[in-house]
């Protein structure tokens, strides 16, 4: 029996609108999966991983669930600030430790103790410290004290050393070599934070830079004024006392 045309019309339309119906209906879901995935992905993944991270760092140092480290775990973080102290202002001295660093913005470019010479190649103690700043920075005195030698000595070039006495009446010696300008004459009393001198040590461009490969501060703590050298890094980017 054949339909009329105005009946197949009909039925077809609805067959159209189920067809369109359903596709939509697919579409929704297919989305709402992948809307699923990326959430899971992008958000609840990383967003577990930082938890678990946390929970490491805090079991790590000791801390319990009332958020409170143990004794062991707090000395290490005491240990581990006055390893990596943040520099400190006051006035024009910057501090990381007891004393002021001694040259602005400088590296450290050679540690105390035993090292191959980069002049003579052979092994040998090196008895300061090498901070590099910008060529010419002015060098200041670590402490208030008195100027005992101002000078040229063999190896250091130009060099400034500077009595100190704490408090309890214990005297030490800060040295400055490999200086480009002396500021100061011996027998000068002088505060904490006087330039001694600018920042020498370029065998090219500086006057008297001693055995040195290039611009920088040598930097010397001593307990007596010609020997017992001190460990300069302890007292500049740690907290001992003298």
């Amino acid at each position: 029996m054949a339909l009329d045309p105005v009946t197949a019309k009909l039925i077809a339309k609805v067959v159209i609108s189920q067809i369109t119906d359903e596709e939509k209906r697919q579409r929704l879901i297919i989305g709402i999966i992948i809307g699923i995935v990326v959430f899971t992905f992008i958000i609840m993944i990383p967003l577990f991983a930082l938890t678990s991270t946390i929970d490491k760092i805090k079991s790590f140092f000791g801390f319990g669930d009332n958020g409170q480290a143990s004794d062991s775990s707090y000395y290490l973080l005491v240990e581990m600030h006055d390893t990596y102290a943040p520099t400190v202002t006051i006035g024009d001295l910057k501090y990381n430790g007891t004393f002021p660093i001694p040259v602005q913005n400088a590296t450290v470019t050679s540690e105390f103790g035993s090292r191959i010479h980069p002049v003579t190649g052979k092994q040998s103690f090196h008895t300061g410290i090498d901070l590099a700043g910008a060529w010419h920075s002015n060098i200041i005195a670590i402490e208030k004290g008195t100027i005992v030698f101002a000078g040229v000595q063999r190896g250091y070039g130009n060099c400034v050393e500077v009595e100190h006495i704490t408090e309890n009446g214990v005297n030490y010696y800060s040295f400055y070599a490999h200086l480009a300008r002396i500021d100061v004459i011996e027998g000068q009393e002088i505060q904490q934070g006087t330039v001694v001198g600018i920042q020498g040590g370029d065998p090219n461009r500086d006057p008297n830079p001693g055995y040195s490969t290039g611009s920088h501060l040598h930097f010397e703590i001593r307990k007596s004024q010609n020997g017992d050298f001190l460990n300069p890094r302890e007292y500049l980017f740690g907290s001992k006392e003298v």
